[in-house]
């Protein structure tokens, strides 16, 4: 079982003076998820590769590139550490990382043609399928689970 750390990754939160200190903000903490993409997959237990999981994380900061308002940009710095905090202490489910992933599918060219995941040119479908199927593997754990556990044997 994962020990949380809730004091260690807490910070304070605060508004940034000038769209410059937002943007370092922005860097630091897009840094600190790249760096933690490993742990993340191996904690959650991702039947994904942490090439696929950081071109999600890419594409969810990417999505927000063009935001210039101040106050927008510390409510998603905000937003951001909270879930980054929420996922470093295990305080999700591996469905909701899951569904994360799943919003946040690379669908650029390069990647459908790259041959570093197994050697094979995946395209967008086959990246669903695996993230289907690692859903349903996970659905289906929970149930066993649960059978286990209402039928009293240990």
């Amino acid at each position: 079982m994962a020990s949380t750390q809730p004091a260690t990754l807490a910070i304070r939160t605060m508004a940034s003076r000038t769209l410059e200190e937002a943007r370092q903000r922005v860097l630091r903490q897009y840094r600190a998820w790249q760096r933690a993409t490993p742990i993340i997959v191996q904690m959650y237990q991702l039947d994904i590769p942490v090439s696929i999981v950081r071109s999600c994380l890419r594409n969810a900061y990417s999505k927000n590139k063009g935001i210039t308002n101040l106050k927008a940009l510390d409510i998603l710095i905000f937003q951001g550490h909270a879930e980054y905090q929420e996922t470093l202490n295990f305080w999700k489910q591996p469905t909701h990382v899951m569904a994360f992933l799943q919003k946040y599918m690379p669908l650029n060219e390069t990647l459908q043609q790259s041959s570093r995941l197994h050697n094979t040119a995946l395209s967008s479908p086959t990246l669903n399928n695996m993230i289907g199927n690692a859903l349903t593997v996970g659905k289906e754990k929970q149930v066993n689970f649960l059978e286990t556990f209402l039928s009293g044997k240990s």
